[in-house]
C-alpha cells in the first residue's frame, strides 16, 4: 500500500516517502524551541487516506498543532483523497534545559487509519448503459414495420 509523504512548508521540499521520518532539527541550544511547519501529502494516485494521524514519537521533545495554540504528541489531519495534501500543521520543537548543545533529529509517524478505494459521489441524470447484449439497441436503422403497398412501385 502508498505510505504519506511530509512535505517542509517552509521550504516546499519532500522530506521523506517512508512510514517513520526523521527530521533534521539542525544543531540546537539547550532550553530553546524552534516551530517548522509540515504538510501530509497523499502520493496515491489511486486511494484515499483516511482519517490520517501524526504522530511524533518523541513526545518529551517534539509535540504537534494544527492551530499553533494547542500541542500534543499526535494530531488528525482528517482524510486526504489521492494526489492530497494536509493543511499546514506545526511541529514544535523544545529542548531541556539540561540537554547538551548538539544535533538533533526528531521522528514523526503519519498513518491513515484506512486506505479506501475511491467512491463516485457525482450524481447524474443520465440513463445507464445496458450491460445485458440482449438488452442493446439494434444499429441496422430504422425498421418499416408498415405492410407492403401492392400499388407503390419504388
Amino acid at each position: 500500500m502508498d505510505k504519506l509523504v511530509f512535505l517542509n512548508d517552509n521550504q516546499g521540499v519532500l522530506l521523506t516517502q517512508t512510514e517513520i521520518t526523521a527530521i533534521d532539527l539542525g544543531t540546537v541550544a539547550p532550553a530553546s524551541s524552534d516551530d517548522t511547519r509540515l504538510r501530509v501529502q497523499n502520493p496515491s494516485d489511486t486511494y484515499q487516506a483516511d482519517d490520517v494521524i501524526v504522530t511524533s514519537l518523541a513526545p518529551d521533545t517534539l509535540l504537534l498543532s494544527v492551530d499553533g495554540d494547542t500541542y500534543a504528541p499526535a494530531i488528525n489531519l482528517g482524510d486526504l483523497p489521492p494526489g492530497g495534501i494536509s493543511d499546514s500543521f506545526t511541529m514544535r520543537r523544545i529542548t531541556a534545559s539540561t540537554s547538551p548543545t548538539g544535533v538533533v533529529t526528531g521522528k514523526l509517524r503519519a498513518l491513515p487509519t484506512a486506505w479506501l478505494a475511491p467512491i463516485d459521489t457525482s450524481g447524474s441524470d443520465n440513463v445507464p448503459l445496458p450491460t445485458d447484449p440482449d438488452d442493446e439497441p439494434d444499429d441496422s436503422g430504422p425498421v418499416d414495420e408498415r405492410p407492403a403497398d401492392p400499388d407503390y412501385d419504388a
